[in-house]
């Protein structure tokens, strides 16, 4: 919505209604701009009271808990989970409010959205004044609408976006406010796998991982590449990697921490801040194999840089994609570790045996130190003891869990026994 667009429709104000039947308008909008734009737009309206003006979902939350509003003029794209946490922060404590959703976007996603989450009207941030005043009328009688702005997109494709979001799909509107949701309120959990040293049986590490608030439904690897898909990928890895290692701070103090990123996320990689939260800690970054390598030579940067800020690498899976063979042999990992699916039944499994025997060997070859991932059983240990990997990970020892746990469950073994 322009302001200079608003100013237009302050001229000509409607006729007003009966005293005490005034529609009570609560606005939430994170643009200072637009919020004044439309307090002033709502105050000369006769049959309109301005009952408050929010920033986000929360402030929006509070004042309608207070003022309880007639209509909630609601902007789609806020920090703090955006307008649908704004609908639903309404519909717990206003459930007689009716809402009108603001937005720029136009495309039926984002429409059908909103409309499915309780908006009962929606306009676009450049429809005149006039039609964001008629809908918020039409929102206190119960009357819906759609600005025309959106009729670039036919019915027909509105109403096939309705039965794919009926089906159980969620936009790519609900995707970019779960995300941004998630970093906003720094929900990535931290927990710890401890890394153990096959010879001594002593712990010399922990691998920090992260967890969300539904990962029994949906798993860590679906968040992060949820995020990489809707272009923050980068910044979930990075929040969570710090996250991690303030929670190390529980740990042994001997122990290494690792922490996990991508390629990608390791070409706008803050070592610097890394390092900082991890102190004086030994810090390990394994780089992931979920996303592809674009630019080797700038990657060669990062890595450089990692380095001479103290840091060690690992690449992690290897075994399981072609290309981690190649980050192998050109960055000269300090740990390699071998993909859980190698540990699996590897004491009976004679081609794993073979396939890890060649990897370790490349290892050798390269300078590195062997991590088995996944072991379960004391059989599988002994298996890949006896191969040559030198640190392993998995059930047989811990299930992932919190730094305190992990710390009270191997308390006296402070000291660890890490090259690192």
């Amino acid at each position: 919505m322009t302001t200079a667009g608003l100013r237009h429709g302050l001229a000509s104000p409607q006729p007003g209604t009966p005293a005490g039947q005034q529609i009570r308008v609560l606005l939430i909008d994170d643009e200072i701009l637009v919020r004044q734009a439309l307090s002033r737009l709502v105050d000369h309206q006769h049959d309109l009271e301005l009952v408050g003006a929010a920033a986000d979902p929360r402030e929006g939350g509070r004042l309608a808990a207070w003022t309880q509003p007639d209509v909630v003029v609601v902007d789609v794209n806020m920090p703090n989970g955006g307008g649908l946490q704004a609908l639903h922060e309404i519909a717990a404590v206003a459930p007689s409010a009716t809402a009108v959703a603001l937005s720029a976007y136009t495309d039926p996603g984002t429409v059908v959205a909103m409309m499915c989450a309780g908006a009962v009207g929606y306009v676009v941030k450049e429809d005149p004044p006039s039609t964001i005043l008629e809908a918020i009328r039409d929102a206190a009688l119960g009357h819906g609408g759609i600005s025309a702005a959106v009729g670039g997109h036919s019915m027909d494709a509105l109403a096939e976006a309705l039965g794919v979001h009926g089906q159980g799909e969620v936009s790519e509107l609900e995707k970019r406010q779960r995300i941004e949701q998630v970093l906003t309120n720094r929900r990535a959990l931290p927990v710890f796998q401890p890394i153990v040293h096959l010879g001594s049986g002593r712990v010399v590490g922990a691998e920090g991982l992260s967890r969300f608030e539904d990962h029994r439904e949906r798993s860590p690897e679906e968040w992060f590449k949820e995020a990489h898909d809707l272009g923050r990928g980068p910044e979930l890895e990075m929040q969570s990697a710090l996250a991690v290692l303030e929670a190390a701070e529980q740990l042994p103090s001997g122990w290494f921490v690792s922490v996990n990123l991508s390629p990608e996320a390791m070409l706008d990689c803050d070592i610097a801040a890394l390092t900082a939260v991890a102190g004086g800690r030994a810090l390990v970054v394994e780089m992931t194999q979920h996303s592809p390598v674009g630019d080797y030579a700038v990657l060669e940067e990062s890595v450089r840089d990692l380095r001479s800020a103290g840091a060690r690498l690992a690449i992690d899976d290897v075994g399981a994609e072609f290309d981690s063979l190649r980050q192998v042999l050109r960055f000269a990992p300090e740990l390699v570790k071998l993909d859980q699916s190698l540990a699996r039944s590897i004491d009976v499994d004679r081609s794993k045996r073979e396939l890890a025997g060649s990897l370790i060997e490349l290892a050798r070859n390269t300078g590195s130190l062997v991590v088995a991932e996944g072991i379960e059983s004391s059989t599988e240990l002994a298996s890949l003891r006896s191969m040559g990997a030198c640190y392993g990970q998995g059930f047989f020892w811990n299930y992932p869990a919190s730094a305190g746990e992990i710390a009270a469950g191997w308390k006296g073994d402070e000291d660890g026994s890490s090259r690192f």
